[in-house]
């Protein structure tokens, strides 16, 4: 890897989007060779990782045409012939597509989902389907985050014997260990974050809503965000910048000029220089970066482990020496505010979860129909039951609609709360740890209680971006979460990850 002086994430080893951009209109790398380096990593490393469930066929074709869009002059944009790996909770046309259940792995949707249609549009290179928890985490209260019927048990490429998180754990591993520079998740409440956070990565989740839902299998319609795992903050923001503005017609001018001095070679690994603080598109717009005259609050999340503590500190410590004021914040979420969240979500399910199946052929219609055949697979329940899923089965209809005001006041005081927060300590945003260290996998136990600081921001259905923090043992990251805007927080998130300074880290694969 590259020397990183200014605290960029490097974890994969990719160069920032926008320099892979400059390079692919500059000729000196083509989407094909960048395709097949993404190709060989996940047959070199997957096998140890269970990372990614299934690899596009067509992967090679997708870059190839990236390849004549580039000599022709005519690209797309800044993610044309970017291989990204895609959540397989997120429908692909034709390919997986199972959110980790065996019931949905024979009959692969016929059509993308909303969000990959726009990736296609903007050139992305569909390179393949992650690993998840199945079900999006949302079947069983006793099992193990990261493992599906179908992919297996995804594990962390820092120790294999320990978790890569949930639910979004294929996507961060891959991201982490160099399969793709760039990858979809989906989170309702720290999906997202949290493998990022203890693989090491930047984890990007947008307000709900921000990105469309159509042909992501939900958690609740209500909650649910689509988002991003990079190996840095500018190009999480980039993605999403292009997935909400959408890609430019074919055979208009793409932004960016080819780069100066680039290399002959078509491996981008540890090549080049990164880009000027501040140079991405989605963020040039707010000034340079400095946190002088910036104020944040740190937020000491209850009952995460002494090292944990000792990361935030030194967090705090490095924010400080950037020009950031850090003051100390409290944060008491009501067990009320919780509870009407729970309640909404466990309502949501069902309905929403069937709205999406009716759109799928040769798959069940009703929970009740997963519930029955999960009784009767080899595999489903060979580790793990579906609790959640019989406890949402047996809800009546009153407390659906129960739930419906529940779920109003759990938003209203959630809001209410962060937003007070900001007023109370005069800051602009929260600063607050992801996650505590990466825990052992145990089958037989499930998952410990893990604390973690997303379901504030998730039930203000506010965003929230996490970065990696100084640490001298297993990853844990920093979240930043209180505006409402993405680009506000973006930036602050950007100026965060300049003033971290990151210890490598050594991956054992």
């Amino acid at each position: 890897m590259a020397d990183n002086p200014r605290g960029e994430s490097r974890v994969s080893g990719f160069p920032a989007l926008t320099d892979l951009h400059r390079r692919l209109r500059g000729g000196t790398l083509t989407s094909t060779a960048l395709t097949r380096l993404c190709l060989d990593r996940i047959a070199a490393v997957n096998p140890v990782l269970s990372a990614v469930l299934a690899v596009d066929a067509t992967a090679l074709e997708q870059a190839a045409e990236a390849d004549r869009r580039y000599a022709a002059g005519a690209p797309l944009g800044p993610l044309d012939g970017i291989p990204v790996l895609i959540k397989d909770s997120i429908d692909t046309a034709g390919l997986a597509s199972t959110a980790g259940s065996r019931l949905l792995a024979t009959a692969p949707p016929r059509q993308d989902a909303a969000v990959v249609t726009r990736l296609r549009r903007a050139g992305a290179v569909v390179l393949g389907k992650t690993n998840l928890t199945e079900w999006s985490s949302f079947r069983t209260t006793q099992g193990c985050e990261g493992w599906s019927a179908v992919g297996g048990q995804t594990v962390n490429p820092y120790s294999p014997q320990r978790t890569a998180s949930g639910s979004s754990s294929g996507s961060a591993v891959a991201v982490a260990t160099g399969m793709a520079p760039l990858a979809l998740g989906a989170e309702t409440d720290g999906s997202i974050v949290s493998p990022a956070g203890v693989c090491g990565v930047v984890g990007l989740k947008p307000a709900p809503g921000t990105l469309p839902l159509d042909g992501v299998v939900p958690v609740s319609d209500t909650e649910d965000s689509v988002g991003l795992l990079a190996g840095r903050v500018a190009d999480a923001a980039l993605a999403l910048d292009v997935l909400t503005s959408g890609a430019p017609a074919p055979g208009a001018p793409a932004s960016g000029a080819p780069a100066s001095g680039a290399p002959t070679s078509g491996v981008p690994l540890a090549s080049g220089a990164p880009p000027a603080p501040g140079s991405d598109p989605a963020l040039a717009a707010h000034g340079p970066l400095g946190g002088a005259g910036r104020r944040l609050g740190l937020w000491r999340v209850p009952r995460m482990p002494a090292q944990v503590g000792a990361v935030l500190d030194a967090a705090a410590g490095s924010l400080r020496a950037a020009g950031f004021t850090v003051v100390d914040v409290e944060i008491d979420i009501d067990r009320e505010i919780l509870v009407d969240g729970l309640r909404a979500m466990y309502a949501e399910f069902t309905p929403s979860l069937e709205k999406y199946l009716a759109g799928r052929d040769g798959v069940p219609r009703t929970l009740a129909e997963i519930v029955e055949a999960n009784r009767v697979d080899p595999v489903e329940l060979s580790l793990f039951g579906q609790d959640l899923f019989e406890t949402v089965l047996g809800l009546a209809d009153a407390d659906r609609a129960k739930a419906e005001g529940g779920r109003a006041r759990a938003v209203e005081r959630a809001v209410d709360l962060l937003d007070g927060t900001l007023r109370r300590y005069g800051v602009e945003a929260v600063v607050a740890p992801t996650n505590e260290p990466a825990w052992l996998v145990d089958h037989q136990l499930g998952d410990p209680y893990s604390p973690g600081s997303s379901t504030l921001p998730a039930l203000a259905r506010r965003p929230n971006v996490t970065v990696p923090a100084a640490h001298g043992g297993l990853p844990v990251g920093i979240s930043l979460f209180g505006p409402a805007e993405e680009g506000s927080l973006l930036r602050l998130a950007l100026e965060a990850e300049h003033a971290l300074a990151r210890q490598p880290h050594a991956l054992l694969v």
